[in-house]
């Protein structure tokens, strides 16, 4: 596996705390048990196969995740998938933009609102 960090220049550091970027992951397990860090990230996904969220008792599939999505702000540990092979983009946001990061993703999941190219299509409630 091949792990990078980057802590951005300026202008994009006042907004990006940390780059990380990783190849060829290969996990020996198939789950993944992450803790809450007070952050918010954008994760990118450059592999082709699906990412999941499980159900922390149960394992069961709670949510898929694929080509991008934002994470963070959790009050308890969260159950991912460990997928051989994996290579991920993450950008953590600096505390001053973890807020608006947030409400932005909030935003963006209110029914009528873009969600991104891949995203099941939603319609807008009815006038």
């Amino acid at each position: 596996m091949i792990v990078k960090f980057c802590q951005p220049p300026p202008p994009l550091s006042q907004y990006v705390e940390l780059l990380t970027w990783y190849a060829d992951y290969q996990p020996d397990y198939a789950h993944e048990r992450l803790l809450p860090q007070g952050v918010v990230e954008l994760i990118i996904d450059l592999t082709d196969p699906p990412k999941f969220i499980y159900d922390n008792d149960s394992l069961a599939v709670t949510q898929t995740c694929r080509k991008a999505w934002i994470a963070g702000l959790r009050h308890e540990y969260i159950t991912i998938s460990a997928v051989p092979g994996s290579s991920m983009l993450v950008v953590r946001f600096r505390r001053a933009w973890r807020i608006r990061v947030a409400n932005a993703h909030r935003s963006a999941q209110k029914p009528g609102l873009a969600r991104g190219p891949d995203a099941e299509p939603r319609h807008p409630p009815p006038p």
